[in-house]
């Protein structure tokens, strides 16, 4: 019985096996890609970080702590790096890079991969460089050229593609030149209160247990002020955002599997719809109800396999594609190798969730009639009596759904937020299709013309598929459309850096003596000084007359460690920026000043990780110099503003004959400009850096669309998914067309208006549809806007515009040519056709 049911009806049955397999196949792609991923971190952990061990200091090491480092044995080298600008004299261009300066023999694990090989080696013995490969490609560098850095010149000896630890899109932000150590002294960069980084890297033996190593010195770690970095943070580093990346992709394979379901419930909902003649004439001929329920579960099991066995091959397939769209993003090579366990775990998911998913409409077979093949239809049996077993059945689904994402996301509040993600977005798509149809219904426009009036209220007639269609169309079009408003948000959001009036160049590492010479040349280029800041080094010593050292020994101490023992880099000035604004306490400016006891202005976050508050006491440790301080009012700050801000911000009157460097804005309206005063600085003070504005954004925008090619073609399974669902639906759709076609054919409507007809009713199916995802879209976007991003939203109607056409487009064609060929058969064939 179950295979002459099936061979009925194999083309729409067909259908909703694929969309099932896409949900699947979803789930054993990112889940394998993820398994593969954390195989691949744990063998190539060591080179993560390219050896056992890192200390790190932001200041030259003194002689107590490079005796320390001494003491720790193991083979050693030392690495100096620092942000500077670098120029090209054959193509004379400049461009601000990351300079690293290493001892040979490192990295110890893994290797710099470079073209030609060699060259990670040779560059050692020589004054030549290794450039990332983005640069050389920007500025049609060749092999051989030279590389001004400082008052050095270095010949470009490789090119580097791959760095230890590193993904390769960070090459877009942050450029790196590598050079031997031996030769950094002729730079001429390593300046006092320049922002230099000092690291050295520990090859031990095997089965030193560094952790334990690093625990025994950490507090005289602390008391140097130097950080230190194992293989197992290393991995825990690059493990958080790739978790936080996890969440994301879970997500689409999730809801692809569950449109996937949908589209088996919807299949079985419109196949029992037809059946139902079949199953009371079973009751009447003895059959029992339990064995007449158990053949439709049967072939709903049937269709589950299927699809979960397509499902699975397919997902193994584009596993294969996944570390190559992805590599840009990954610090690490990912093996493709087959996980079983992800295959299997996607396998259970699927087939349980197609299972439960068609129970529901199945669920009314068991209240079937012996009399339903004589008096009544199915609508009136559906309503009429009541169903329990539907509430029982949704609360497994919810309970499953659950536990699915539980088991993939490892925390119980990442599951309530996921599932209530899923549920509050089919909700608002079911809820608004819904109204939509209620609307039409409410507001029907009968002055319209016959066949606009009929195509409308096929929208609501008995056995339409209006709200499935708007649900699983709509969400397809949710996931397009929220994507294209964030990048947007993200996009304007650093654009409102160099709007208007706004500086789009900003020079530093400027020293005191080189300020009024950098000062007049500016100004000599007739460009405006839109900022002109003082900045101080300094660490804090005290906390309310304890010592740092003490409070950061303390393990009970929630205090973080990051916010006590880093280097602060502070300024002095009358008044706050825009950017600021005074949320506790009072600024004081400085005739206030001179009657109150050093008063300090501290950014929210900094001091609640510090613990502090209003009239706590704050010692700094200014080169030297202890400067006591109190904390007079706390600000909030706009961060993602491309300016200078501050963690830590002193009224006038302190720190003015404290050693410090400068930063300068201003304002450029054309690249040319911006370049022939970088030049001109460069050429007399080869240790200042400029940052061009112009050149940050292309870059961003360079990693925006990287990323929005990556969710895409994630995103893909879920389209998919949706798009076969919504062809599935108008394929069913198609049982009540042929019925309305056969009544209006006799009634002697032409096969002309019959098309019109349908030709309008999926006009609007799509407008609804489009409207309906683009709606639950803006919604989504402002929340993320108003909530996450904290920037003012704004709608980009020129592209919802293409997506709104694009869908109610497809929408149109699918449904006409669906429906195309019942208009050109005979009504005398029809009325003979089961279909």
């Amino acid at each position: 019985m179950v295979w002459r049911e099936t061979r009925a009806t194999p083309k729409r049955l067909t259908i909703y096996i694929c969309s099932m397999a896409l949900g699947v196949a979803a789930v054993v792609a990112i889940q394998s890609f993820g398994d593969n991923l954390n195989q691949a971190m744990n063998q190539q952990a060591k080179a993560l970080l390219g050896a056992d061990l890192v200390i790190r200091s932001r200041q030259p090491l003194t002689n107590e702590a490079q005796s320390l480092i001494e003491s720790l044995g193991g083979k050693q080298s030392r690495e100096v790096r620092f942000s500077s600008m670098v120029r090209f004299p054959n193509s004379n261009t400049m461009r601000l890079v990351q300079v690293r300066a290493l001892e040979k023999n490192f990295p110890y694990y893994g290797r710099l991969t470079t073209e030609p090989h060699q060259a990670a080696q040779t560059f050692f013995n020589s004054p030549a460089a290794l450039i990332d490969d983005r640069i050389l490609q920007q500025y049609a560098i060749k092999i051989g050229d030279s590389v001004k850095i400082g008052e050095a010149t270095f010949i470009v000896a490789g090119k580097l593609t791959r760095i230890p630890g590193e993904a390769i899109v960070t090459s877009l932000i942050a450029p790196k030149i590598y050079i031997s150590i031996s030769y950094l002294e002729q730079t001429q960069l390593v300046q006092k209160g320049s922002r230099i980084s000092y690291r050295t890297y520990f090859k031990f033996k095997p089965k030193t247990d560094v952790e334990q190593l690093v625990k025994n010195i950490q507090p005289a770690l602390n008391q140097y002020h130097l950080r230190s970095e194992t293989v197992e943070e290393q991995k825990k580093d690059i493990g958080r955002p790739m978790e936080n990346s996890y969440l994301f992709l879970d997500l689409v394979a999730l809801v692809a599997l569950l449109l996937g379901s949908i589209g088996i419930a919807s299949a079985v909902h419109v196949h029992i719809k037809q059946k139902l003649e079949t199953v009371s004439t079973l009751h009447c001929l003895g059959v029992p109800v339990a064995q007449t329920f158990y053949i439709y579960v049967l072939q709903t099991v049937v269709m589950g396999l299927i699809g979960v066995l397509l499902g699975s091959l397919l997902g193994t397939l584009a596993q294969q594609l996944m570390p190559k769209i992805l590599t840009d993003f990954l610090p690490l090579e990912v093996p493709i190798v087959i996980s079983w366990k992800a295959i299997f775990q996607a396998a259970f998911m699927g087939f349980s969730l197609s299972v439960l998913f068609a129970l529901l409409p199945l669920s009314v077979v068991l209240n079937i009639s012996p009399l339903n093949s004589l008096r009544l239809s199915y609508e009136n049996q559906s309503t009429t009596i009541k169903n329990p077993m539907k509430w029982l059945i949704g609360g497994l689904i919810v309970v499953t759904v659950y536990s699915f994402i539980l088991m993939q996301s490892k925390h119980w509040s990442h599951g309530i937020w996921f599932l209530g993600t899923i549920v509050g977005v089919f909700s608002v798509l079911g809820v608004l299709s819904w109204i939509t149809v209620c609307l039409v219904r409410r507001f029907f426009p009968h002055s319209w013309s016959y066949i606009w009036r009929q195509g409308l209220a096929n929208l609501y007639r008995p056995n339409n598929q209006t709200v499935i269609l708007i649900m699983t169309i709509g969400l397809s079009t949710f996931l397009i459309a929220t994507l294209v408003l964030v990048q947007n948000i993200l996009v304007k959001q650093v654009l409102q850096a160099t709007s208007e009036g706004k500086s789009n160049l900003v020079l530093f590492d400027i020293q005191t003596d080189q300020r009024q010479t950098i000062l007049d040349m500016v100004q000599a280029s007739q460009l405006p000084i839109l900022q002109d800041v003082p900045i101080v080094t300094m660490r804090l010593s005290a906390i309310n007359e304890i010592p740092v050292e003490e409070i950061s020994a303390n393990p009970d101490s929630e205090i973080s460690k990051w916010a006590l023992l880093r280097e602060y880099r502070s300024t002095y000035r009358e008044h706050l920026t825009d950017s600021e604004k005074i949320i506790a306490g009072k600024w004081l400016d400085k005739k206030q000043h001179l009657s109150t006891l050093n008063e300090i202005s501290l950014e929210e976050r900094i001091a609640e990780r510090l613990g502090v508050s209003l009239g706590d006491q704050l010692v700094f440790d200014v080169q030297g110099v202890p400067i006591e301080t109190t904390v007079g009012s706390i600000r909030r700050v706009e961060w993602r503003r491309i300016q200078t801000n501050f963690f830590v911000l002193f009224p006038p009157g302190i720190l003015e004959k404290a050693p410090q460097f400068h930063v300068l804005a201003t304002r450029t309206d054309s690249a040319h400009t911006s370049a022939i005063l970088q030049r001109s600085i460069l050429n007399h003070f080869p240790n200042v850096s400029a940052i061009d504005l112009s050149l940050v954004l292309k870059t961003l925008d360079d990693v925006l669309h990287n990323m929005a090619f990556v969710i895409r073609c994630i995103s893909l399974f879920s389209i998919f998914a949706g798009l076969l669902v919504l062809v599935g639906s108008i394929a069913n759709s198609r049982y009540q067309r042929v019925q309305e076609s056969i009544l209006l054919r006799t009634l002697g409507a032409s096969q002309n208006q019959i098309i019109q007809i349908t030709v309008v009713e999926y006009f609007f199916l799509g407008i609804l549809a489009a409207t309906t995802g683009l709606i639950s879209s803006i919604v989504f976007s402002w929340a993320l806007a108003r909530f996450l991003f904290e920037v003012n939203f704004s709608i980009e109607f020129n592209s919802l515009m293409m997506i709104f056409l694009a869908v109610t487009t497809f929408v149109l064609l699918l449904g006409g040519v669906s429906n195309l060929g019942l208009c050109r058969r005979p009504p005398l064939e029809i009325l003979r056709t089961k279909v």
